[in-house]
């Protein structure tokens, strides 16, 4: 923060042709607004006018006999929004000796009153604060145009994306406050001819994030011109969206040269397999080591003529020695590839030796990018990576930035290996293959062999009820990877569940903190239940990972108020009917959260939106079997009804469900953690965890994220007790992560109230529940 007894701020406001608004804005600023704020703050008034022909000086001129604090800046020919600013900026900073300067609009479409705002963050020592419109609190006007809307909001998310700052929510706004020390870093950058139009308000955002300034938002709502015409049009477009593209393509071009020539050697690798495979009947090892040697020598011809063209080598002598060298260096990469197809092919099969192809091809370009910054080029490769900025130094240096994440992040690294390692070995002779995974498996089959398109699935083995096509169109890449091996299904089922082990570590951590969410990922890395049933293809088998996604989406739906997340919690859910009908259960609380967001939502009308996009969405995933239905005398709504009625043979009074909920406690938590054999310890085990979550969820019910968890839990145990039939373990899938949550948290807070004795008991919990899991292993043997 600036130390200045009196921090002399200017508010510039560029103009041309605002004689309707200029005059009407300063008066309300000196009356109004300046009154207000802060007095170590000297407020003042700089218009930067266009020479308007409409006499906007005129009017400015008259004021300044008036206030004392009122500046007027002509320039002789139009200079455009970004010219202004900066020739505003210049005379703000060199004649008028400014510590804080404003951007903004003459025409009231930026709000006066929020000037407090943003000076109270500027006091807090940031050095550009942004009036955002697309924050909580903030909003763009209700009566805009479609097109003026998508180019703002389309526009925004587009920036966003391309330049990957996700934190700034605005980056076209023209509101914001800027320390003098951050201007004159950018000073000279911002001459460019490039910067003259409305490209300032990017450009300058840009540089300033590149440069690590801080920057912080402020909700503003924003309200259309009232006098005059806006001056946006479609160059203002097409200038911005060439800058973002051009400044992001130069800032990644090694990494995306080398991602292209990386694809031409890959492209070159697998072609010379096939054909030495196919066509000459080579072994696979032997010919994906010979389709190596070919990408490297590829590789290296382009990289040096192209990709690091600034330390190319030119004298043959150099060529050559620099070649060898490469081939030296990518020995590794030929005994990665060589070993292993050899290990796939001696103790898998030859027949998937595409599949072994990829996997090297992985581990590979993580080696080839290490040895050539690192050794190839190394000296004249750092040396040009030092003269350019900071940020473009990170971009490259990929490696660096990959130590530091497994540094971070080490144990759930582990995990998810040890779960790939569980889910994957020895999965070809003990796969679970009956007649529901080879009707799969032929459907899935003629999809990629006669081009026939599944819109609806096939009828379910209990209950006759039609199924959704999503799983059949996921196993398709899989099947074929796997030369249509049957086996190619089950490891893309496995692959999901290794998924979800990260995924429910990284959820966790942002919902809870990171001891829960690594108690909570290293029980269900081992979990016996969670890992057979991803270990076979099976369409309820993904469902635990939609669980996750479900649970976080209406986590950020009922905590967060988040609108974003009303359409993926409602895209979740129409996914997970397609894999297993039992996600109907935990339909009231879905419905339960989503109206209790709009109740509770500020801005109803967004809110009401997301709700409609999110049923459309629904309503398309699930058209072709709504069609189905209604063509064929709604055979699966009758099929649903009569599965879920199963076993009510007379009238159900309404407290039985609840009467019944203790067996479904004990057999939804003590069999998701693989306690089915210790009936002695399951039963009270599964009791004791639900009653301490719900009376935690009491004692903490002030907070929303524990509530979450006890809700989707108390739902789908009243859910299973209302349905009276078998619950088989792959019916729980969508209950899986809430006992092992479950466990995190009251685990993690014996851990932080024990103290000792406290870290000591979760650390024997932890192990005594892992070897209950391994003892029951069966991956190790093959099916009888």
């Amino acid at each position: 923060m600036n130390q200045k007894d009196n921090l002399r701020t200017i508010i510039i406001i560029p103009t041309y042709n605002e004689k309707d608004n200029i005059g009407r804005l300063i008066e309300f600023l000196e009356n109004k607004i300046f009154p207000k704020v802060d007095k170590k703050f000297e407020m003042h008034v700089l218009v930067v006018d266009d020479s308007s022909p409409d006499g906007t000086s005129d009017i400015v001129q008259k004021l300044q006999t008036k206030f004392s604090n009122i500046h007027l800046l002509i320039n002789k020919q139009k200079a455009g929004l970004g010219g202004a600013y900066l020739k505003g900026m210049i005379h703000a900073v060199d004649k008028l000796g400014a510590d804080v300067m404003f951007e903004m609009d003459a025409d009231f479409s930026h709000d006066p009153k929020v000037i407090p705002m943003f000076l109270s963050k500027i006091d807090q020592g940031y050095d550009l604060v942004l009036g955002s419109r697309y924050i909580h609190g903030g909003s763009i006007p209700q009566d805009w145009g479609w097109h003026r809307k998508i180019i703002s909001i389309a526009g925004n998310l587009l920036i966003r994306l391309v330049i990957s700052k996700f934190d700034i929510h605005d980056w076209t706004t023209g509101y914001r406050a800027i320390k003098t020390e951050l201007f004159q870093a950018l000073r000279d950058e911002m001459k460019r001819a490039e910067f003259s139009g409305y490209t300032w308000q990017i450009g300058f955002l840009h540089k300033t994030v590149r440069k690590n300034f801080k920057v912080a938002e402020v909700p503003i709502n924003f309200v259309d011109r009232t006098y005059g015409q806006s001056k946006l049009g479609f160059e203002y477009v097409k200038n911005s969206l060439f800058y973002i593209f051009s400044i992001r393509i130069k800032e990644l071009s090694h990494i995306i040269k080398f991602g292209i020539v990386g694809f031409i050697g890959f492209l070159i690798n697998y072609s010379a397999m096939e054909i030495f495979v196919n066509a000459f009947g080579v072994q696979p090892y032997y010919a994906t080591a010979l389709g190596a040697e070919l990408a490297i020598i590829s590789n290296f011809t382009l990289n040096n003529i192209w990709t690091f063209k600034e330390s190319k080598f030119t004298s043959p002598k150099q060529v050559l020695s620099k070649l060898i060298i490469f081939n030296l260096t990518s020995v590794g990469a030929i005994v990665i590839q060589f070993l292993v197809e050899w290990l796939g092919v001696k103790f898998i099969g030859e027949s998937l030796y595409r599949l072994y192809f990829f996997i090297a091809l992985a581990i590979v370009v993580i080696y080839n990018y290490t040895m050539y910054t690192k050794i190839i080029w190394k000296k004249k490769y750092l040396l040009y990576c030092r003269v350019k900025s900071f940020e473009y130094n990170k971009n490259m240096l990929v490696s660096h930035k990959i130590l530091i994440y497994i540094k971070r992040y080490w144990l759930i690294i582990l995990l998810t290996l040890i779960g790939a390692f569980l889910r994957l070995y020895n999965i070809k002779p003990t796969i679970s293959f009956m007649g529901d995974q080879g009707r799969d498996v032929r459907i899935v089959r003629d999809l990629l062999t006669k081009a026939d398109p599944i819109l609806v699935g096939p009828t379910t083995s209990v209950g006759k009820i039609q199924l959704g096509p999503l799983y059949y169109y996921y196993m398709v890449p899989w099947l074929w990877l796997f030369n249509f091996d049957p086996v190619g299904t089950a490891v893309g089922v496995a692959f999901l569940g290794i998924i979800s082990i990260p995924l429910l570590f990284f959820i966790t951590k942002s919902m809870f903190n990171v001891n829960v969410a690594s108690i909570a990922s290293i029980l269900y890395t081992f979990a016996v239940v969670v890992i057979q049933n991803t270990r076979s293809s099976w369409n309820p088998n993904p469902m635990p990972l939609l669980a996750i996604l479900l649970i976080y989406s209406l986590y950020q739906v009922y905590v967060k108020s988040s609108n974003k997340h009303i359409i993926l919690s409602i895209l979740w859910f129409a996914v997970a009917l397609q894999m297993h009908y039992m996600i109907l259960l935990i339909s009231p609380l879905i419905l339960f959260i989503l109206a209790f967001s709009y109740y509770k939502s500020i801005n109803k009308t967004a809110t009401l939106k997301s709700l409609l996009w999110g049923s459309l969405l629904f309503l398309l995933f699930l058209t072709p079997l709504i069609i189905f239905d209604i063509r064929h005398d709604f055979i699966n709504t009758k099929g649903l009804l009569e599965f879920f009625q199963k076993g009510h043979h007379s009238p159900v009074a309404w407290y039985q469900p609840i009467l019944d909920s203790e067996g479904r406690v004990q057999t939804s938590f003590g069999d998701i953690l693989g306690l089915d054999k210790w009936r002695n310890i399951r039963n009270p085990l599964a009791l004791i965890l639900f009653i301490s979550s719900v009376s935690y969820g009491f004692v903490k019910r002030n907070n929303k994220t524990v509530q979450i968890i006890v809700l989707y839990s108390l739902f789908g145990i009243v859910g299973m007790s209302i349905y009276k039939g078998d619950l088989f373990n792959h019916y729980l899938g969508f209950f899986f992560p809430i006992p092992f949550l479950t466990i995190g948290i009251l685990l993690a807070k014996i851990a932080e109230k024990g103290k000792i004795l406290g870290k000591l008991f979760v650390a024997l919990s932890i192990i005594w529940l892992i070897v209950l899991q391994v003892k029951q292993y069966s991956i190790f043997k093959p099916l009888g």
